[in-house]
């Protein structure tokens, strides 16, 4: 029993190979078990339990349920260069997470859904788990045949690490794969759903030239940076110049590296929050445009309206 509690004080590491099945590993590493159809950690390391499903295609859905770790974990996921496997790696412990930004406490994803952080060839992650705290996390593991069968060639997943928000529609179809895993066919449909709409949201990034290889340290300090737009009511944002310094960057590397994981600049990032917070708010009938209006600041309502519509190319009215 002593040696037992010795263990349990101690940092684990583990290492995941995105090349490699995802499931085999978290086996081996967390010594897991196949009891009633689920995976379950063993009680030493963690009460965790793992749902797989593997699909036709070269498609993976993994589902890691609400679950805390007993010992602190040190987990580093890498994928080569040359790997032909890419990973959604979607955290949904909470859509609201507390994090520290120098000194401040921040509401990241206070007001929108939850979102995907995309490893493609080339990238190394660091995570860290502290013990006690409530995990839960989704992931699709697919092959890039996957892409070639399903979608036109010319799609491609280039960058080493990107970030996208979920929408309204995009949370919707994860929910529904996650709550039919025991139903093989409809969890099916919803995966290729919830890929059909997220490869479009990719399709839509903005493309830019230069590409700068984007650190561990260098995309945490992008998401501490980005955390400060996140705010959809917020009237007054913080300067290039001030972000940068959060992220510790010269402004030059700052502009690359924020499209490059995002997808769009700092500004356009922030106009995207509050559009698609102003949509969920819309379907979900707690607010009118007109209020919606007047929490963004608009001079008066027609101007959110005409922003909503030309971001949308629809009028709020359809929503609400």
């Amino acid at each position: 029993m002593k040696h037992v509690n010795l263990f349990i004080l101690k940092l684990k590491h583990v290492f995941i190979d995105i090349q490699e099945k995802l499931s085999t590993q978290f086996i081996e590493q967390f010594d897991m078990k196949f009891i009633d159809g689920e995976y379950i950690m063993n009680p030493v390391i963690g009460n965790g339990t793992i749902d797989v499903i593997e699909f036709p295609s070269k498609l993976e859905f993994y589902h890691f349920k609400s679950c805390q770790f007993k010992i602190p974990i040190h987990m580093k996921s890498v994928n080569a260069i040359d790997s032909d496997w890419y990973l959604f790696h979607i955290n949904i412990s909470n859509v609201k997470q507390v994090k520290k930004v120098d000194e401040n406490s921040i509401e990241f994803q206070k007001h929108l859904p939850i979102g995907a952080i995309i490893y493609g060839p080339g990238i190394e992650i660091e995570t860290h788990f502290k013990p006690n705290q409530d995990v839960e996390l989704a992931s699709f593991r697919f092959h890039k045949d996957f892409l070639k069968f399903y979608f036109d060639e010319e799609i491609k997943i280039e960058e080493k690490v990107s970030y996208e928000d979920l929408d309204y529609h995009l949370e919707e179809k994860l929910r529904l794969a996650l709550l039919h895993m025991n139903h093989k066919i409809l969890c099916h449909r919803y995966v290729l759903e919830f890929m059909a709409l997220f490869i479009d949201k990719l399709k839509k990034r903005e493309r830019q030239g230069k590409k700068l290889n984007l650190h561990a340290e260098d995309i945490q300090n992008l998401f501490k940076s980005s955390s400060h737009l996140r705010n959809p009511s917020a009237h007054k944002l913080l300067r290039v110049a001030e972000l940068a310094a959060i992220a510790n960057m010269s402004i030059s590397k700052f502009k690359i590296s924020f499209k490059q994981l995002f997808g769009t600049s700092p500004k356009r990032f922030h106009h995207k929050i509050r559009m698609d917070y102003a949509k969920n708010e819309l379907l979900a009938n707690r607010k009118t445009p007109t209020q919606l209006s007047y929490e963004f600041g608009y001079s008066h309502p027609s101007n959110f309206t005409s922003a909503f519509k030309k971001y949308f190319n629809e009028l709020p009215s359809a929503y609400n």
